[in-house]
């Protein structure tokens, strides 16, 4: 394999080269499949991917290199078991269990992982969702009877998607060349996702049990996910014409309906395949019917498969119709978040701008869908997949309700969103995904894989919060945010974007980390109190010196100077009565601490104009504010210590 880099001419790579890492291939695995050794297989599988991937990033075709990576693919299936068709049987590659595996089963989940990995980072689109598409079309057939490589197709399965994500984040020129080569390249790679359906069916059909519920799951959410993917990462409706999108989401339903059709007669009118073909197609009319209208037509669509799905699993007692509840819950946390998001909502100009109805369309779509089926799920019999499906209906419709009720405020309460709003709102969103995340991970501790994922989840959450929050304090700030970077205050005093910005993470933390352990609430009400009392201050500033003029920068009023002060000594004596009503030490050391904070900068700051006695005269009023503040101290642990002993005597 090392051979074309150690002894070629050094021009441009030989798109002839891919035939002959193919041989490589087909040599190794073969030889393999009568020494089985196992080592030469994957060795056999890895060098001829790797050089073929080094020579198309160097200039060659990348079709070649998919037509490379679907035949060391299938060859990986069949000849490490020593068979030109494959046979694998035993246990499979996700099952557990103590039976042994077929040396082709470990051999194929390394080709397939490399061959859909390398997929993502090809020179085009096209040749990079040609592969995982290819797969999942001839995969089902090619594994008929070697029932250990069943799993294997949800490798390419899950593999589509993926390409179309990473295409839709990073390779939009890409995207927009294979557009303008053919605007039918979206359309052709569901018309084989549709076909690898079909197949998926036939297998479904072949198989018993669980193995053809599995089957029929792929059979019916490949074709709709890939379209789904191609709308959400691509939003394809606005780079077609959305009749010929909307018709292929018809056809789609069309296919699904004869699927339902199918199973009725067959399963009796009962059973997953049933309900699955159904909830499906319902998706995919509303998709279709609302695709020409709005952006808010994918959301609608994802929560019509909730609901839908829901009531299929009520009707028909079809727990594994979660996994079709738990995907719509994470599309429709997606649309309303991140793509097209909270900018959308909030009517950005950059990002097209929702109307008013769309925006109460997405959001009632997004809050109704999984409440009305953790309504459905209710007095259902428990089950491992009705209990995670919940996990996930559950965080959506706790996750997205203060999103939405940001948004209902920015949105019919506020004029236009400034800048440090809108930051101080993304943060207020993350602070509350993250608690949601963090709550359900400690709901299910014995999930141990998910709850490593929500917990990270949560940590990812919670460091994008505080980038939100550290942004609108800084970068963004109306008080030292340059004229490039700070906005200008909106709304009328007190009641204004301000609260937007900050009071309301601020209270949203607090209330999180309200039952939290001792450092739990400390660092809680540190973060919370930061957060509150820049809110004050820039409320005072925006008193004195209006929305256009908080930059620090144009100096200060004596009056300003003073309420800073009136400020200080109000949060302290306020922390001074919290701390006799609860006992607490620590907001005595605060209350003191902001007094003292007062005094000082009363005597110092305030009184720096004047001169002669009246200097003098200040700075012997800060001696007896001290001295007034030690007494103080001491009064206050009295009381605190008397009430403390007095507790113990009764």
């Amino acid at each position: 394999a090392a051979a074309p880099f150690l002894l070629g001419e050094g021009d441009a790579p030989k798109d002839l080269l891919y035939a002959y890492f193919a041989l490589i291939a087909l040599l190794g695995l073969g030889i393999d499949g009568f020494k089985r050794w196992g080592w030469v297989s994957a060795l056999a599988v890895v060098a001829p991917l790797a050089g073929a991937f080094m020579i198309q990033a160097a200039g060659a075709a990348p079709t070649g290199f998919a037509a490379l990576a679907l035949v060391v693919s299938l060859l990986a299936m069949t000849l490490p078991s020593g068979a030109l068709v494959p046979c694998a049987q035993g246990r499979g590659l996700f099952e557990r269990g103590n039976g042994a595996r077929d040396a082709a089963v470990p051999v194929a989940g390394l080709a397939l992982l490399l061959s859909c990995g390398a997929a993502l980072f090809l020179d085009g689109v096209a040749p990079g969702m040609a592969v995982p598409a290819l797969l999942a079309l001839i995969g089902p057939v090619w594994t008929a009877r070697a029932p250990a490589l069943a799993g294997h197709m949800l490798i390419p399965v899950l593999a589509m998607p993926a390409v179309i994500l990473h295409a839709g984040l990073g390779a939009q020129p890409e995207i927009f060349y294979a557009l303008a080569v053919s605007k039918a390249m979206p359309i052709a790679i569901v018309a084989l996702a549709a076909l690898a359906g079909v197949t998926m069916l036939w297998r479904s059909a072949r198989a018993e049990g669980r193995a053809a519920d599995r089957w029929a799951l792929l059979a019916i959410g490949y074709p709709g996910g890939t379209m789904v993917a191609f709308e959400l990462f691509w939003s394809m409706s606005t780079r077609i014409p959305a009749s010929i999108w909307s018709g292929t989401a018809m056809v789609l339903a069309a296919g699904y309906v004869a699927v339902a059709l199918w199973a009725a007669r067959r399963d009796a009118g009962q059973g997953l395949r049933l309900g699955a073909a159904a909830a499906a197609a319902f998706a995919m009319i509303g998709l279709s019917l609302m695709l020409t209208l709005s952006l808010a037509a994918l959301s609608l669509a994802l929560a019509v498969l909730l609901a839908v799905s829901a009531a299929m699993d009520r009707r028909f007692d079809i727990p594994l119709l979660g996994l079709f509840q738990a995907l719509a819950a994470l599309a429709l946390g997606w649309r309303i978040v991140i793509d097209p998001g909270l900018s959308w909502l909030l009517g950005w100009e950059e990002t097209g701008g929702a109307q008013d109805w769309e925006v109460l369309l997405s959001l009632a779509a997004a809050l109704a869908a999984p409440a009305v089926a953790v309504w459905l799920a209710s007095g259902m019999p428990r089950s491992r997949v009705r209990d995670w499906t919940a996990i996930f209906v559950e965080t959506s419709l706790s996750g997205l309700v203060p999103v939405a009720l940001m948004v209902l405020i920015a949105r019919f309460l506020v004029e236009s969103v400034s800048v440090h709003a809108h930051l101080g709102m993304q943060g207020t969103v993350f602070i509350a995904l993250a608690w949601v995340q963090a709550l359900r991970a400690a709901r299910f501790a014995d999930a141990r894989a998910l709850t490593i994922v929500r917990r990270g989840l949560s940590l990812a959450f919670s460091l994008a919060a505080a980038l939100c929050l550290g942004l609108v304090m800084t970068v963004f700030s109306p008080l030292g945010g340059g004229w490039l970077t700070a906005d200008t205050v909106r709304g009328p005093i007190l009641v204004n974007d301000l609260i937007l910005a900050y009071a309301l993470p601020g209270s949203l933390l607090l209330w999180v980390f309200r039952r939290q352990d001792a450092r739990g609430r400390w660092f809680g009400a540190s973060a919370a109190g930061l957060l509150v009392a820049y809110w004050i201050g820039s409320a005072i500033r925006h008193l004195w010196q209006g929305g256009g003029g908080m930059a620090l920068s144009r100096g200060f009023a004596q009056g300003e100077l003073y309420a800073y002060t009136v400020a200080l000594l109000v949060a302290g004596a306020s922390a001074l009565a919290l701390a006799l009503h609860l006992g607490r030490t620590g907001l005595r050391i605060v209350g003191l601490g902001l007094i003292a904070v007062a005094a000082a900068k009363a005597f110092l700051i305030d009184a720096s104009g004047l001169t002669g006695l009246m200097r003098v005269g200040a700075f012997l009023g800060l001696g007896i504010s001290l001295a007034g503040l030690a007494w103080l101290n001491a009064w206050v642990i009295a009381r605190m210590t008397g009430e403390r002993d007095h507790v113990s005597d009764i």
